[in-house]
């Protein structure tokens, strides 16, 4: 009698799901073969019920998917991108949101009790010993930042640097006419190449366009934390790895459904590397990596 109940009970779970499947809208910023690559490995470990949507650039298309899914009522929203993060999350407050290849968290949804996500960044420590491993020779680094926009960051990064064996010297600047004298101040002390970090003015297109310009000047190679500098110009990146970034959006969707609150998962940043070099700049900078991480290397 016991084990008839049992049966029933498991038939019943079956039947309750496929009548009323978990269902997930995936919303992406606009059209990007780096989120194809996502959405597949997000969709390889959570399968379930998808209804799709891309912004194309444009926020005003937010509102409309915004609404479709208050009446909807999907399980869970997994947002691709800032513009969809940013846009989406703004507008929806009861159903779980995944956030997604946003290489922060706006200000906006931190505290937002309905959302969790996994960073497109890397933890420091991890990015320091990948190079360490991929280039031995690059013992020596700089990073460029003013101090308005990014002096905790460059500080940390040092201080991380400096703790796992790395020289770190740090380059300070107030606007991009400053650079030429900062590089040659950097070179002279020593440093064998620029990490890049997030300052958004030396990020921007002026600021990167500058810094390579004046970087093969000085024989000082760009180390990148992300594959598009790489194909500009950047001699090699150490970024996240894009199918481990959808899988583990996809752990946090199998969390949500087995009843976990997004406020207890939180955030977390991708775990796995991916290496991305230039082989014109590698040539150029004479710069060794060991074989079995160039081998396994996105070449530009």
């Amino acid at each position: 009698m016991k084990s008839n109940k049992i049966l029933l009970f498991l038939f019943a779970a079956i039947l309750f799901t496929g009548i009323f499947p978990y269902t997930i809208y995936i919303v992406q910023s606009e059209d990007n073969e780096i989120y194809d690559k996502m959405i597949y490995s997000f969709k390889e470990r959570a399968e379930f019920d998808f209804v799709q949507f891309n912004l194309k650039g444009d926020d005003k298309q937010a509102a409309e998917i915004a609404a479709k899914a208050k009446i909807e009522k999907p399980d869970a929203i997994l947002l691709i991108g800032f513009m969809a993060v940013k846009e989406i999350s703004a507008k929806i407050d009861n159903i779980p949101l995944i956030m997604s290849m946003s290489s922060s968290i706006p200000q906006n949804i931190k505290d937002k009790s309905n959302t969790c996500g996994v960073v497109f960044d890397l933890e420091d420590a991890t990015t320091i010993e990948y190079l360490k491993t991929a280039v031995p020779n690059m013992k020596n680094l700089g990073i460029i930042f003013s101090v308005e926009n990014s002096i905790d960051y460059a500080k940390s990064f040092k201080s991380k640097c400096e703790e796992l064996g790395l020289s770190m010297e740090l380059g300070n600047i107030a606007s991009l006419e400053e650079l030429p004298l900062t590089c040659k101040m950097l070179k002279a002390s020593g440093v064998k190449g620029i990490w890049l970090g997030r300052d958004k003015l030396v990020v921007s297109k002026a600021g990167f366009e500058t810094l390579l310009k004046i970087t093969k000047d000085e024989n000082l190679p760009i180390i990148a934390p992300y594959a598009t500098f790489t194909q500009k110009g950047a001699a090699f990146s150490i970024s996240p790895d894009i199918s481990n970034h959808g899988y583990m959006a996809g752990n946090i969707a199998i969390r949500l459904k087995n009843g976990e609150r997004p406020s207890e998962i939180g955030f977390f940043k991708t775990e796995k590397v991916a290496f991305s070099y230039n082989k014109n700049m590698l040539k150029l900078f004479n710069i060794s990596v060991i074989s079995s991480i160039l081998d396994k290397a996105k070449e530009y």
